[in-house]
């Protein structure tokens, strides 16, 4: 196995060599996931390189303020040589693109801190014990360090931010905050970026909040929480998929709930299945025994079926958890 060092030099040799990169992130893509993606746009930018920012879903309501976000794609460009994923445990999650990819000669680069990341790429910088995948890319970074500029500064302190849930996680290390406090450093206001992040919610994903707490419901052993995301409430409501993330934090707040699940409706018989954990059960493990993956404490999957079978399911292998 590599060293840090030399996978590091490996990275940036393939980004000083490319004609054409696309920076790749997931599907129904969070804003940890957007960040990232921007963080590695403008390092090509400090390089004055040609670069496609590519994500398959509409980005989240809450990205806007981040520099380059307008530069997203929805398709792939015709010619690259390299391809650079993050923030994403299998090349799988980038959607039906990764087939494309797969298929050509581009370089792909796999930069991640998911626990259950499949080391897809030629090379790869995974970092489990990172609470960020813009902790990992801080290291990236580095390498060009004239790209630390306060656009860079917003971005990796947006993906901390938002991936440790406003540095409350678990995953929330000394690390996180050394890096947070040397983005504050640059000239960053950390109220701007909290109050882009979470005082800017559409009135749609309010109202789709208010009937999917209607749907919220706690097992008999009142350790298990779910909620459920319908198709009928987000048409009726109005809400994009971007909306519809993070309503499993009201289950999972509930005294005596040990792991919540959110149930999002993407079609007849397919459903998002997210899941939490306050830190008693590992969640990704769960996650990744139906196809999933993730962190301990944050994963999800999508399974086929009726919600009732997906959801004894789902209870029977959490109860054997607990």
């Amino acid at each position: 196995m590599k060293s840090k060092e030399l996978v590091l030099a490996d990275i940036k040799k393939a980004i000083q060599n490319s004609k054409h990169a696309v920076i790749a992130s997931h599907k129904n893509p969070e804003i940890d996931c957007i960040a990232s993606a921007v963080v590695v746009s403008l390092i090509f930018d400090s390089l004055k390189k040609n670069y496609t920012l590519y994500n398959p879903d509409v980005l989240p309501y809450n990205c806007g303020y981040l520099k380059n976000s307008e530069k997203f794609k929805r398709a792939l460009p015709k010619e690259y040589d390299l391809v650079i994923v993050v923030d994403c445990g299998e090349i799988e999650r980038i959607g039906e693109a990764h087939k494309v990819i797969q298929a050509s000669s581009a370089t792909v680069i796999n930069i991640d801190h998911h626990l259950t990341n499949t080391n897809f790429g030629h090379v790869n910088y995974v970092e489990p014990q990172a609470a960020a995948t813009s902790e990992v890319l801080y290291d990236v970074m580095k390498l060009f360090p004239e790209s630390l500029t306060r656009d860079m500064a917003i971005a990796i302190y947006s993906s901390l931010m938002a991936d440790t849930g406003s540095f409350r996680y678990s995953s929330t290390s000394e690390r996180t905050f050394v890096l947070a406090a040397e983005m504050l450093k640059v000239g960053i206001n950390s109220w701007d970026v909290s109050e882009k992040i979470y005082e800017n919610q559409p009135l749609s994903r309010i109202k789709l909040i208010q009937l999917a707490l209607g749907t919220l419901a706690i097992d008999k052993s009142k350790k298990i929480g779910s909620i459920l995301v319908s198709r009928a409430m987000m048409k009726k409501t109005k809400v994009t998929s971007a909306e519809c993330d993070g309503l499993i934090n009201y289950p999972r707040s509930i005294q005596g709930v040990e792991v919540a699940l959110q149930y999002r409706e993407l079609e007849k018989d397919l459903y998002k299945v997210s899941f939490r954990s306050k830190g008693k059960v590992n969640v990704a493990e769960i996650a990744q025994s139906f196809g999933g993956g993730g962190h301990r404490n944050a994963s999800g999957c999508e399974l086929k079926g009726s919600l009732d079978s997906i959801k004894k399911k789902l209870l029977k292998a959490i109860k054997e958890k607990l």
